[in-house]
């Protein structure tokens, strides 16, 4: 409630005052809160804050959640294109996700193309993913890289689809996804769900159907109240590993967080069905039934 955010703000609340999630400005910008984004930063609101090291700043969080609106205010504001989150550019997620629009708009805001994530260049990403319209984009930006003996846009896309590449990304990209995996489980134990998220989004853009990670997002998501993300991770996990106990309560949790309580039950209830002695599955579906009774009177 933007009202009641410019009320408290006007009474003298700190713009920049933090809980473990992040400060408001992290908070909105990650949750496409347009309007709680321009307020904040009317009020002053510093658009490159971040109260510990490994926390996404607020532009980041605004690129990784698609909070579009939130990015151009941010940016206007005076973000940082090229300041990194966990080794991350908002260019380099960018590349990743293949937003052609949001490249396009960093650059303009004087992001630097040659920063690298797990050794990599955003034009090398998006030329791994064969995205030509972002390689067409970040090529003439982007700083001869040595080790490609063709430097042309066709020279690169052989260069990162031949074996000898391939070869070396594998080995890097093991020893990354099981860096990933286990920083984003420090974080999620640290209550820092949103740095979590980025942490497992890293795992999954090197291996997109591990269980463990899939189930470890749709976790994160319930824990930022999220049920529909938390909901598209579990349902993910579940097609991967639908023998696992543990998939029916993240669905069961997500279901919750969207009020369909019948449907939360009978995914509690499926998972029972595969562990009956689960503590945490019968308390969930009981919890369930009752809500479930409880939103017909």
């Amino acid at each position: 409630d933007t009202k009641i955010l410019t009320l408290l703000l006007s009474r003298g609340v700190h713009v920049e005052a933090a809980t473990r999630i992040g400060t408001a400005l992290q908070y909105a910008a990650g949750h496409g809160h347009r309007d709680a984004v321009k307020v904040l930063l009317d009020h002053g609101a510093n658009p490159n804050a971040v109260i510990s090291p490994g926390m996404l700043r607020p532009l980041m969080a605004a690129i990784l959640f698609e909070s579009w609106e939130c990015m151009e205010l941010l940016l206007q504001a005076g973000a940082n294109p090229s300041a990194e989150s966990y080794g991350n550019t908002p260019l380099i997620l960018a590349a990743k996700e293949e937003y052609v629009g949001v490249t396009t708009r960093l650059l303009e805001a004087g992001a630097d193309p040659n920063h690298k994530s797990v050794g990599l260049t955003a034009l090398e990403i998006a030329a791994m993913r064969c995205n030509y319209q972002i390689v067409e984009i970040l090529f003439p930006v982007t700083s001869r890289i040595p080790t490609y003996p063709d430097w042309s846009i066709g020279g690169l896309i052989r260069h990162v689809h031949s074996d000898a590449f391939k070869l070396q990304r594998e080995v890097y990209k093991k020893e990354k996804f099981h860096q990933a995996k286990s920083k984003g489980r420090d974080a999620f134990q640290e209550e820092q769900y949103l740095m979590a998220v980025n942490w497992f989004n890293e795992a999954l853009d090197i291996c997109p159907k591990d269980p463990a990670v899939l189930s470890n997002m749709s976790a994160c998501y319930a824990r930022l109240g999220d049920g529909f993300n938390a909901l598209e991770y579990a349902t993910k996990c579940m097609n991967e590993r639908p023998e696992w106990p543990k998939v029916y309560y993240r669905l069961g949790v997500a279901l919750n967080i969207l009020k369909r309580y019948g449907d939360a039950a009978n995914a509690f209830n499926k998972g029972l069905t595969l562990d009956p002695r689960n503590k945490e599955l019968k308390d969930a579906y009981m919890k369930a039934m009752e809500d479930r009774l409880n939103s017909t009177k």
